[in-house]
C-alpha cells in the first residue's frame, strides 16, 4: 500500500536530521500546486502576513518547521531569494564531512559561516538547536562571533563547560 502522505517522498539527510530544505520546498509546492489551482491561497491571513512582517527573525521558526515532514504549508513563508537558511544546511554539511578535524578554522571559514554570522541575531535560536545535537562541534564560536561581533581568539576549549554557559546564556 502507497503512503498517502503528500511528504511520503521527501527524503531526510540523516537520522536526527529534517529534509534537505530546497528539495523538500520544491517537492511540497509541487504537490501543494497540484492539490490548489493557486498554491498561496492556502497560505494567507493575518497571521501569515504577521509572519512574514517579522522578516528574517522568522527564519529559524520556519526552519524547525520545514523539519517536520508534515509541515507542507511552511514553505510558503520562504522566499526562494533568501539563502539564510540553505546556508545553514551547507555549513551544517561542511561541518559533518570535517568533524575529524580539530582545528577551528575547518568550520568557521567559508560562504555559509560568513553568511550565518550576517544574519545575525535570528541565527542564535537556529544554532543553539544544532549545539544541542552536537555539543562536541564548533557552534560556540559561530555564537560567540554573532553575540560579540568577533572571533573568540582561543585556542583551547573546554567545551561541555561552554556548552552549559551558552545553555545558561540564551
Amino acid at each position: 500500500m502507497e503512503d498517502a502522505s503528500p511528504t511520503a517522498s521527501v527524503p531526510s539527510t540523516g537520522p536526527h536530521s529534517g529534509p534537505d530544505i530546497g528539495v523538500a520546498c520544491r517537492q511540497i509546492t509541487a504537490i501543494v500546486e497540484e492539490q490548489a489551482a493557486d498554491s498561496k491561497a492556502l497560505a494567507v491571513g493575518p497571521e501569515r502576513d504577521a509572519l512574514v512582517r517579522m522578516g528574517p527573525n522568522i527564519l529559524p521558526q520556519v526552519v524547525n518547521k520545514l523539519r517536520d515532514r508534515w509541515n507542507q504549508f511552511g514553505c510558503q513563508l520562504v522566499d526562494p531569494k533568501n539563502i539564510e537558511i540553505e546556508q545553514y544546511y551547507v555549513l551544517k554539511l561542511h561541518a559533518e564531512a570535517a568533524r575529524h578535524v580539530s582545528h577551528s578554522d575547518a568550520f568557521t571559514s567559508g560562504p555559509a559561516y560568513a553568511e550565518l554570522v550576517k544574519l545575525g541575531q535570528p541565527a542564535v535560536p537556529l544554532a543553539m538547536l544544532a549545539y544541542a545535537r552536537g555539543q562536541s562541534g564548533w557552534w560556540h564560536e559561530l555564537l560567540f562571533e554573532i553575540v560579540h561581533g568577533r572571533r573568540s581568539g582561543q585556542h583551547c576549549f573546554n567545551k561541555p563547560m561552554l556548552y552549559r554557559e551558552w545553555v545558561d546564556w540564551f
